[in-house]
């Protein structure tokens, strides 16, 4: 659910933010909160094990944007 949280597109978190979030939930009992640090070792162990590769790309009017590969996003479901 925490890494959900951190993976909204357009809800950027910093990380003091979710150390409070990880604290709060400590404080409030919850059982097996992973440390700041192994939620991060998780995500990046996660995301390469996934395989997804983010493309950059530049628009015709010079912004540049950057974007999960379709077809592995595919794959991934089938």
């Amino acid at each position: 659910m925490i890494d959900l949280l951190c993976n909204q597109p357009h809800l950027r978190l910093s990380d003091e933010f979710l150390k409070m979030v990880l604290w709060t939930m400590k404080e409030c009992g919850t059982p097996n909160v992973p440390t700041f640090a192994r939620l991060k070792a998780s995500q990046a162990a996660f995301l390469e094990a996934s395989n997804i590769k983010t493309e950059a790309h530049l628009s015709t009017f010079g912004n540049r944007f950057f974007q999960n590969n379709p077809a592995t996003l595919f794959a991934m479901v089938s």
